[in-house]
């Protein structure tokens, strides 16, 4: 069936926000089209969406600094070491 997805931020009992991946896989339909009968399953992908974040503040952080740079910047990665 047709697999929809959906993330979304939603508040937990004790007040904190958590982030949540939806899968609903729609198994029947009515004649108009809607769903009759969907299976699915929510999983917390904080964790995910927070290193996301991180990730995307550290590449920004990175770009404004080799854009401020009058000089070349480079990475250099010793061949005989094993990261």
């Amino acid at each position: 069936g047709e697999v929809v997805e959906s993330q979304y931020r939603m508040r937990a009992k004790d007040g904190h926000y958590v982030w949540l991946l939806d899968r609903i896989t729609v198994l029947d339909r009515l004649p108009d089209g809607r769903p009759a009968r969907t299976m699915g399953v929510a999983v917390d992908i904080s964790s995910r969406v927070e290193a996301e974040s991180a990730l995307a503040a550290r590449t920004d952080e990175l770009e404004q600094v080799m854009g401020a740079a009058p000089a070349a910047i480079w990475i250099y990665r010793d061949p005989d070491r094993h990261e």
